[in-house]
């Protein structure tokens, strides 16, 4: 019924391992939250923009075309806080991986310093 002595250690941490599983899941969960709350608060902005509200001369073309390019400029924190997202999320947006709502252009235009009276 006796362990060997090299066994011992191994059945302790297997005994170990459950109370660990739980801390994570419980961790996850903790984070869980934040992101709910954060989606949450996301889709209501999603849900209170109103289209009109953007200028006509900020389209997708002028976005891909004036804004982007100029994210060189400033960091991927800069993006985070202005547009109040995640860094990672900011690090896609400006490596060009992704297009964020169009509820945002306006802002990384101002961020950037592009206008409608600017040229090209």
């Amino acid at each position: 019924m006796g362990y060997s002595r090299g066994a011992a250690p191994l059945a302790r941490a297997t005994l170990s391992q459950p109370r660990a599983a739980r801390r994570d899941h419980l961790a996850q969960n903790r984070g869980g939250g934040l992101r709910g709350a954060t989606q949450h608060r996301h889709a209501a902005a999603v849900k209170a923009w109103n289209p009109a509200d953007k200028p006509e001369w900020l389209t997708e073309e002028t976005y891909r075309e004036r804004i982007q390019p100029r994210f060189a400029s400033i960091n991927d924190a800069a993006i985070s806080s202005a547009l109040d997202i995640s860094e990672p999320y900011a690090a896609t947006i400006r490596a060009g991986r992704y297009l964020p709502h169009q509820r945002h252009w306006l802002t990384l235009a101002k961020s950037v310093g592009v206008s409608a009276t600017q040229e090209s």
